[in-house]
């Protein structure tokens, strides 16, 4: 026996509804679980499952629609790097009804999320370390800047000034002052360099305003800051 010829073009559907799910929902879901975002990840697949459960499918074309769900998933995966149990993609694939492959599903959505997490705090980890590293060696650069910092990293200047501010607890501005304010301290109680010399190697050009800034925040001036800590140092010695 022949069989006749079958075209895909020649399903119809009723009320002219396409059997598929909007791109725009597929890119957010994608998107959501390539950030790691679980919560909007599950909205997302929630709301296709729901709007599938809606629409008058014949069930062997709604299955089909489910199927590339699960290709989407399992899409993301590989694109991402991630290993997966091949018992896991089975139970994926043998959904009875659409709770079941939302139940499935969201195995996945938690297992991608938790990878993605944990390679963003590694990622973190070794850019903080990476940004903190550079401001040690570049702080008494007067040059030194958000911009500079951004242009070595390839990110960009207010991404920058986030992340030093969440990873430090303080602003990028506080903590150079802090690095230089460190080293002008230890500077001025163990060299016998002039005040002057000091705040033009720690990158400042305008002394008369570093002066004030210091008396402001210590409350005396360098010439007071560097002959009570030698005399409490000398007398330290003496003992």
């Amino acid at each position: 026996m022949k069989l006749m010829p079958f075209f895909f073009e020649d399903l119809s559907i009723d009320n002219d509804e396409t059997i598929w799910f909007p791109e725009e929902s597929r890119l957010k879901f994608i998107q959501s679980l390539k950030q790691g975002d679980r919560v909007v990840a599950k909205e997302t697949l929630a709301e296709i499952l729901d709007s599938l459960a809606q629409k008058k499918f014949p069930s062997y074309m709604l299955k089909c629609t489910c199927f590339d769900l699960i290709n989407t998933v399992l899409k993301t995966i590989a694109e991402l790097g991630i290993e997966h149990n091949p018992e896991e993609v089975k139970r994926l694939s043998d959904f009875q009804t659409l709770d079941q492959l939302k139940e499935s599903a969201t195995i996945f959505i938690d297992q991608i999320c938790l990878e993605v997490e944990k390679r963003k705090e590694s990622h973190n980890d070794q850019l903080r370390d990476n940004i903190m590293e550079y401001i040690q060696k570049q702080y008494k650069q007067h040059t030194l800047s958000l911009e500079m910092i951004s242009d070595h990293f390839q990110i960009s200047s207010s991404y920058v000034s986030r992340f030093i501010r969440e990873q430090t607890g303080i602003t990028f501005t506080q903590l150079v002052w802090k690095l230089r304010m460190d080293e002008f301290k230890q500077q001025l109680v163990n060299t016998n360099r002039t005040i002057k010399e000091i705040v033009l190697d720690i990158g400042y050009f305008d002394v008369s305003n570093f002066t004030r800034k210091f008396r402001k925040e210590e409350g005396i001036t360098p010439s007071q800051y560097r002959k009570y800590h030698q005399q409490n140092r000398d007398d330290k010695k003496a003992l």
